[in-house]
Order: structure tokens, then sequence, then C-alpha cells
């Protein structure tokens, strides 16, 4: 099994000569014993727009494609040399700021034909990077991005990567259930949609309308799904004072905001026969855009929900977990 510190040494050495460094932000778990059996590159919000003038990608600064091509030529090339598993967290394009309008009425041209994102296109392509599908990105529920048409399993709302590690984005917790009903009572079908839908087969809309639950649980998937509700501001999260549970060892733990309402949503994913019998000791999100780790329980089992930041505005960040250690860095 190899180390966390054989995966990030090995990883530095491929973007050295892109001038491209990781450098750890302080975000950083650590398990009694080792916990993943290849090592996990995770990439998260990226919001790609059309490279103008609002792209908060960009944001004025066409170098940084670069650095996000160099990223994922690095883990290619990594993938290349060493079993491991890669994923994207949502959010990799940014459908609300390039069209304006109803997401899951839009075509991609105008982010996939901007020619200061062609090498990042290219290597996303190579590397049949997996995407779950986030809220700025709703659209690919319907369609996905021209370059991947020929791979719709690989743009979900949620992923298992190996046997103990779930993905999804995140927001599916924030939007409030509908009136008279708690999450509880509604997350069962939130997670039926993370758990089996696949683009390709069907169309959201005409998916939610097959659940056999009340009109306002079908509106409020809707809007879970594929409504314009902006990403959580998440800055000021306070430190968890208490000690972990093993087997989780160390951490720079916070209490995160919604952290036992998405693993609510793990616990039902996990009871699918599709999931065989697979249990998370690590949850992956994004959309905060601010990077964490935290910790609670399904059922007796502690997990550690780690959140891999963003590569909006001025941020960077990649989340490797190998070995025993999960942590998010700096790409600098």
């Amino acid at each position: 099994m190899t180390t966390f510190d054989q995966a990030l040494s090995s990883f530095r050495a491929l973007l050295e000569p892109d001038g491209i460094a990781v450098q750890p932000t302080g975000v950083a778990a650590k398990f009694v014993g080792p916990r993943f059996s290849e090592p996990i590159f995770a990439v998260p919000d990226v919001h790609l727009c059309d490279g103008k003038g609002g792209d908060i990608f960009l944001k004025g600064n066409p170098g940084k494609a670069g650095k996000l091509a160099a990223t994922l030529r690095a883990i290619y090339r990594y993938r290349n040399n060493h079993t491991s598993r890669a994923i994207q967290l949502g959010d990799w394009f940014d459908i609300w700021r390039v069209c304006g309008k109803d997401p899951m009425n839009m075509a991609f041209g105008a982010i996939e034909n901007a020619a200061v994102f062609t090498e990042i296109l290219d290597w996303d392509s190579a590397l049949g990077l997996p995407h779950v599908i986030g809220n700025h990105d709703a659209a690919f529920l319907n369609a996905i991005p021209n370059r991947r048409a020929a791979q719709p399993n690989f743009f979900r709302p949620g992923f298992w990567v190996g046997n103990n590690v779930y993905a999804l984005h995140g927001h599916q917790t924030t939007v409030s259930p509908p009136a008279g009903k708690t999450f509880d009572q509604v997350v069962v079908h939130a997670a039926t949609v993370l758990g089996q839908f696949v683009p390709g087969a069907t169309w959201i809309q005409q998916f939610i309308d097959q659940q056999h639950v009340a009109e306002d649980v079908k509106q409020w998937l809707k809007e879970t799904f594929t409504g314009q509700h902006e990403d959580v501001d998440a800055n000021h999260r306070a430190k968890n004072p208490t000690a972990p549970p093993d087997p989780i060892l160390s951490g720079d733990f916070v209490v995160r905001e919604n952290q036992q309402q998405l693993l609510s949503l793990v616990a039902q994913v996990e009871t699918f026969p599709a999931s065989n019998g697979r249990a998370a000791d690590l949850v992956l999100v994004a959309h905060s855009h601010v990077p964490c780790v935290s910790w609670s329980r399904i059922g007796t089992r502690p997990v550690v929900i780690a959140d891999a930041g963003a590569w909006t505005y001025d941020k960077a960040h990649l989340l490797i977990a190998a070995g025993d250690t999960v942590a998010v860095f700096n790409i600098v």
C-alpha cells in the first residue's frame, strides 16, 4: 500500500518541472492505520466560465489556466505509473454565470470553445476524470460536455471512490425541505437520485417524476439538484474541541454546517444494492469553497468529512488521500 508521504513525494516531483508546488493548508486528518488502498486526488469547485471578464476561475489571470492544466497533467502522469483514483467534486463549469437562465437548457459552447481552457479540457478528457455534478453545472444532468459525450457514467451526483470513500458536491443539504417535512423525511429520495441517476438514462425531471412521493417533495428534489441557489458562505467554522474517536487519530477538526445531513445521505446510499456493502470512512465534498475537515457518525461508525476547497478567484486547492491521511493543499 502506498503511504501518504510516498504519494505526496511522487506527485510533487511530477509538478516540479512546471515550476509548481503543493503547499500544505493545515487542513488534514489522520486515521489509526492505513485507510486508503490507493491514493485519491480530488479537485474541488473550478467554475470554468467563458474566459471573459466575469470568469471567477480566471479572475483576470489567464496564467491560472496553465496551473490547473499542469495539475491535471501531473495526476495523469501519476496514474500512468501508480494505481490511484481521481475525481472532480462538482461545479466544473459555471453554467449560471454564462447563460443567465435555466441551467437545464444550457449549451456548453461558450465554455468549451474558450481558447484559454483548451489544455484543461484536453487533460480532463485524457484522464477520463469523473465529475460529481454540482449546483453550478446542474445542466450535466441532461447533457454532458461534448468532449466527454461517450462517457455519461463519469458524470453523476455522487460516486464511490474505492470501497470506503464517497464523494458528493454538498449542496444537497442547503435547500430547506418542504414545509411540514424534516430533512429526514426526504433524505431517502435525495439519496436515490445520488445513488442511481445516470445521465443518458433519462432527464432529471423525468427521473424525479417517476418517484412515488408527494408533489412538494418532487419540487424539493428538483430545486435541490437544479435550482439556482448560490454557494454557502462558510468562512467562520468553529473548532471542534472534542477528541475524535477511534479509528480517527487526529486532525484540525471544525464543526461543519450540515455535516449530519450529509452523512444521512451517504448512509442511505450505503443501503442500495449497487453500493455492494460499501461503507464510508471518508466523505469528500466541495461547494463551500473553504477547505476543512470535520467528523461525525453514521450510526456508531465515526466518519471524516473533508471539504476540498475551490479554484475560484485566488484559490487553487487539491485534496490528496493516501495511506492513513487525507489533506488539502494549495497549488502554488
